[in-house]
């Protein structure tokens, strides 16, 4: 969550620091190359990983009892996106990424582990994503007796 501090300094007109945001797209569970992409008109330098300047639009989720969905739309110009979709043989996790320009290295907000890639589709020009959230309430719990081990947080201690 962004602290006070940087929400303030999100709000001045002018803002003198740009937020910029850097999707990852990785396949799980294959140990597959991650595709790093940044909202910039640069390549953008984030932890030691280069995130590469693309072009891209998300969708965020509306207010519905429904679960919530947002969406990505990217350039696919370079086929890299709809290639990587394609291929794919397991669900792909999708990592946003919030960093403020001054500050690269520190993550504003981070989901990592958070989401995943619905139904997609893509053409020569652009790749659209349905964003899921990993964990869905329609899934079902594993059958296995509640424990201190595997749900801490179930159990209230003093």
């Amino acid at each position: 969550m962004p602290t006070a501090a940087q929400l303030f300094a999100a709000g001045r007109d002018p803002v003198a620091d740009a937020w910029l945001m850097l999707v990852e797209l990785q396949e799980e569970h294959s140990g597959s190359e991650i595709l790093r992409v940044a909202r910039n008109n640069a390549d953008v330098m984030h932890n030691g990983n280069v995130f590469y300047k693309s072009s891209f639009e998300i969708r965020l989720p509306g207010a519905s009892d429904e679960e919530p969905r947002a969406g990505l739309q990217a350039s696919n110009v370079t086929r890299a996106a709809g290639r990587r979709l394609m291929l794919a043989r397991h669900p792909i996790r999708v990592r946003l990424i919030v960093i403020d320009a001054a500050a690269p290295d520190a993550a504003v907000i981070d989901t990592n582990d958070l989401l995943k890639v619905g139904r997609w589709s893509a053409d020569g020009m652009l790749v659209d994503l349905e964003l899921k959230a990993r964990a869905s309430h329609a899934e079902p719990l594993p059958f296995q007796r509640t424990s201190r081990h595997l749900y801490p947080a179930v159990w209230m201690t003093r």
